[in-house]
């Protein structure tokens, strides 16, 4: 069973904002980077629409709330008299409207979680992509801020300040394929680099 907002199969409805959820309306680019943010952020990304018609753009469906502060941010909050075109269950693939990451149906009412939006896209509009390289480990392209690139920041979770430890390399085609020697803290170290 699916949410009773969303449209049957493979139609598309306008559907108004602020009754069941709200949405962050972004730019392609950077929706798409806040995106890979989330997939390394628990609990991960909720439902969420791409719009890849004439101005990509993507659409986080967050719960139902005041405005929140996306000053300097290109996100725009959709709520309370905006209409949002919502694709039904079978649209997953593009071109046009579809679903980037379909509602669940073991947790219809699992949306975005605002705060961890919010947070995904200030560290989305702060980073780079880059190629992460560990020997014997397949490269994986991530986004890295500043402080990852530099060793001073976890290159997985970010956390500073703590004990970190060599953890491969990573290189950006922005800086001409440059590599740096990067870090990793304690617990991502004996979890997910191995």
């Amino acid at each position: 069973m699916l949410p009773l907002w969303l449209p049957p199969y493979d139609t598309v409805h306008a559907i108004q904002a602020g009754i069941h959820w709200d949405a962050i309306c972004l730019p392609q680019q950077v929706g798409l980077a806040t995106l890979a943010v989330l997939d390394i952020t628990p609990p991960g990304p909720g439902p969420t629409i791409w719009d890849t018609r004439r101005d990509p753009r993507l659409y986080l469906l967050t719960p139902v709330t005041d405005r929140p502060d996306l000053t300097g941010t290109p996100g725009r909050h959709l709520t309370h008299g905006s209409h949002l075109a919502v694709p039904g269950p079978e649209l997953l693939t593009p071109p046009g409207l579809h679903w980037i990451v379909p509602p669940t149906p073991d947790a219809l009412n699992r949306l975005n979680d605002l705060a961890t939006v919010v947070n995904a896209i200030r560290r989305a509009l702060g980073a780079s992509w880059v190629t992460h390289r560990i020997p014997g480990q397949p490269d994986r392209e991530i986004l890295a801020t500043h402080s990852q690139i530099h060793g001073t920041a976890c290159i997985n979770c970010s956390t500073d300040g703590t004990t970190l430890r060599p953890a491969g390399h990573v290189y950006t085609p922005a800086l001409g394929g440059c590599g740096y020697a990067v870090t990793a803290c304690t617990p991502c170290l004996d979890g997910a680099l191995q």
